[in-house]
């Protein structure tokens, strides 16, 4: 059985800013497993501002928190981003930033035997993110871009990552497309895996 409640309110005091709110509240009573929630709260807020020139600024924060009181587990999760973006007849661009935090604690009890063994088991991630896109188009049919993403997460799980993205796209015609993309990915994951991969890819789309 599951009770709760949400809330959607959207604002606009003008034509170009906006503001979007949901707050959701469940309450779920015997769940399927002890690794399910009797329990969640999700907050979202997200805003955003145009301008005249093409330019446009977003911000979102997500909050989530959830439990089982049963099994005595709790979840939370954080994610605030950042992202400032234009658009143009031919040029556009975006740059974004964001960060998102994840905690998870659980009291278990192991028993052997006789004897019951507490433990008391915590860990967490803090991710890190930032990317730059930009494209250009150079002809009606022919556009040129290229990405760069930036990952580290630290905490109780240490992870890098740097993907270089480079294409080149165009049409046929009318129904068919080709690109051909370059990708540099260098990937490390704290004393377990390091690698660096470089990929390059040919493709042709179809559409109708």
């Amino acid at each position: 059985d599951a009770d709760g409640y949400f809330v959607r309110l959207w604002y606009r005091p003008m034509r170009r800013a906006e503001l979007h709110l949901s707050w959701e509240d469940d309450s779920l009573d015997d769940p399927f497993t002890l690794a399910s929630p009797t329990s969640a709260e999700r907050l979202r807020l997200r805003g955003r501002y145009r301008w005249p020139n093409g330019l446009s600024l977003t911000a979102s924060y997500l909050d989530v928190d959830r439990s089982n009181d049963r099994s005595g587990w709790s979840a939370g999760a954080e994610r605030l981003d950042v992202r400032l973006a234009y658009t143009g007849a031919r040029l556009g661009w975006s740059a974004g930033a964001g960060r998102t935090d994840l905690s998870r604690s659980v009291d278990s009890l192991v028993v052997g035997g006789s004897r019951a063994v507490p433990f008391d088991l915590r860990y967490g991630a803090r991710a890190d993110t930032v990317d730059l896109a930009v494209s250009w188009r150079i002809t009606g049919d022919v556009t040129v871009g290229g990405s760069h993403r930036r990952f580290a997460n630290d905490r109780s799980f240490e992870v890098d990552r740097d993907d270089w993205r480079a294409y080149l796209r165009g049409r046929l015609d009318d129904r068919y497309r080709w690109a051909v993309t370059y990708r540099d990915v260098d990937f490390r994951e704290g004393g377990i895996e390091d690698f660096r991969a470089r990929l390059v890819e040919l493709s042709v789309g179809v559409d109708w």
